[in-house]
């Protein structure tokens, strides 16, 4: 008991220092999607990949957001969804608040809404289940799967191996509050107090030499 009270001091009295000082440009990564086409051209594997990190950067989610994700309603227009919270020994499930996310009407290939529309076509799934699954296994997709499913797109942009699937998050806030967006929008979309996102989230981006991102 005393050990643990003093291991949470010492936590305290030195706080973690933000991971990174700066952050890769999120139109890196989007025009990296936008180069494999539209939705309906993929195989199923590439659909799936392509939908985890355009939800990811269209709401800032962490992997285990993605993992929990719940859809509510899904139309041409938009998605709404919820995140799963379970309360562990108690048999019971929350959920957090509805998040949506409008379709992009000038650009299918970058489309969050699109892609999700054509994969649980494809997957045939219930609105109540997981999202995400293996398409070999028949399992849903853990939060490791889903980190490496990112890195894999983010390394296929040319993003340096030192950013890790969470770097997305920092992109996204990063570019939201570039874009003029709110503190209070911001943190609503990314469901993060204002302090953390100032402290460990907003980062100056990164000017990425052009081939990187093979453009």
């Amino acid at each position: 008991r005393l050990s643990s009270l003093l291991l949470r001091a010492a936590k305290r009295a030195n706080p973690k220092n933000p991971k990174y000082s700066s952050i890769w440009d999120i139109k890196t990564l989007v025009q990296c999607c936008k180069r494999q086409g539209g939705p309906e051209s993929l195989a199923l594997e590439a659909l799936r990949d392509k939908s985890i990190v355009l939800i990811r950067m269209a709401s800032a989610l962490r992997a285990v957001d993605v993992e929990k994700i719940r859809l509510l309603q899904l139309s041409s227009e938009s998605v709404s969804y919820r995140i799963m919270n379970p309360k562990s020994g108690k048999g019971l499930v929350s959920y957090g608040p509805t998040r949506s996310i409008p379709a992009l009407v000038d650009s299918r290939e970058s489309c969050v809404v699109c892609h999700l529309n054509e994969y649980v076509a494809r997957m045939s799934l219930s609105m109540d289940s997981p999202l995400f699954w293996s398409l070999d296994g028949g399992k849903p997709l853990g939060v490791q799967a889903i980190g490496n499913i990112s890195k894999k797109m983010m390394r296929l942009a040319g993003i340096p191996e030192k950013f890790g699937s969470h770097s997305i998050r920092h992109a996204a806030i990063s570019a939201l509050t570039k874009a003029g967006f709110s503190s209070e929008d911001v943190c609503r979309t990314a469901q993060v107090s204002e302090g953390v996102m100032r402290k460990y989230y907003v980062k100056m981006i990164e000017g990425f030499p052009i081939e990187w991102a093979g453009i």
